[in-house]
């Protein structure tokens, strides 16, 4: 991977002082610039490095973290330093940690083989008629009393709502 950010299309989109200043005081104003100019610019250098979508945009929220957290350790001290470019740094640290966590988690097991076992296997809920489960609404009704029943006290409850007519169901 390339140390350095690949090339400016148009040297005005340098990044100005007074929206490093702006973030750097977390203005909202200067936050939503920031994110629309470089939010696309951080997911586009994420996807290039072969993430899929939703990890690309993790990857962008979490360079916006760093970047938040750091904005105020940015120096252009040195010729050629750059914001562009310790954006560059950031998000190539963050798609490293990415890849190495992912690294560090187990594979998934099972692929297409599992699938087709499972799809031989009956549906343990599902019948012809296409109704729920013999007596499941009886238990959903009796699960509702009881919790229905623990939030009042005994004497509101109407006789046909008491225990042991519920547990017949």
């Amino acid at each position: 991977m390339s140390s350095t950010p690949p090339p400016l299309s148009d040297a005005s989109e340098a990044t100005s002082s007074s929206l490093l200043e702006r973030i750097k005081t977390h203005d909202p104003e200067g936050w939503r610039r920031f994110s629309s100019l470089y939010g696309p610019l951080v997911y586009d250098w994420a996807r290039q490095r072969k993430l899929q979508a939703e990890d690309a945009s993790d990857i962008t929220q979490e360079v916006f973290r760093a970047v938040a957290n750091h904005i105020g350790t940015f120096r252009r001290d040195r010729e050629g330093d750059s914001f562009r470019g310790w954006l560059w740094t950031i998000t190539l640290n963050k798609i490293h940690d990415h890849y190495r966590a992912a690294a560090a988690r187990p594979e998934a097991v099972g692929g297409s083989d599992l699938r087709e076992r499972l799809n031989q296997e009956p549906d343990p809920f599902s019948d012809d008629s296409g109704t729920n489960p013999p007596n499941a609404d009886h238990a959903l009704v009796r699960a509702a009393i009881e919790v229905a029943q623990s939030e009042f006290e005994e004497r509101t409850w109407p006789e046909a709502a008491s225990p042991s007519v519920a547990g017949g169901l």
